[in-house]
């Protein structure tokens, strides 16, 4: 059933400039609008030791960015990666790096992967970054950084 919205003569006139009907323009004014996260995972890992992380994503969208921060003094040491894991199957999807049982492991690097058609997630969906510090002496901390975007009705790019 139609509902009419009271809205200035100024925006309507602006609202006809997008589309021919106010019920398309309003439709493609809500197409694109984009939510935007920045996850930020960090783990002090102690010597020999594993840890995790998870994030549940809150809406479909995609992945844009990926940043990892590997300080001096891993010395390739510390073994990390990112995992999406879907929401209906619980498949897993290896991010960075792309395959199955490898791992980024840098020293003093901050590699940044900036994904040009985005890698889609689903809402309640899950980010996990994984570390394994195989270093026998001293605890590490290795950051990321995940941007996820949504865009109702269209992809990123």
């Amino acid at each position: 059933m139609p509902t009419t919205v009271k809205v200035s003569d100024e925006l309507a006139r602006q609202l006809r400039e997008i589309a021919p009907t106010m019920d398309g323009a309003i439709r493609n004014a809500i197409s694109s609008v984009q939510m935007f996260e920045n996850i930020p995972f960090s783990k002090s890992v102690a010597s020999l030791q594993e840890a995790y992380q998870v994030w549940r994503i809150p809406f479909d969208g995609y992945i844009t960015q990926i940043v990892a921060s590997f300080p001096d003094g891993c010395n390739s040491l510390v073994y990390s990666r990112l995992i999406y894991i879907a929401p209906d199957s619980g498949t897993y999807r290896y991010i960075i790096p792309s395959k199955e049982g490898e791992y980024l492991h840098l020293n003093d690097s901050t590699p940044e992967f900036d994904l040009q058609k985005g890698v889609p997630v689903q809402k309640d969906g899950t980010l996990r970054v994984e570390w394994q510090n195989y270093d026998g002496s001293f605890s590490h901390t290795v950051a990321w950084s995940i941007q996820v975007i949504s865009s109702l009705g269209a992809s990123p790019r």
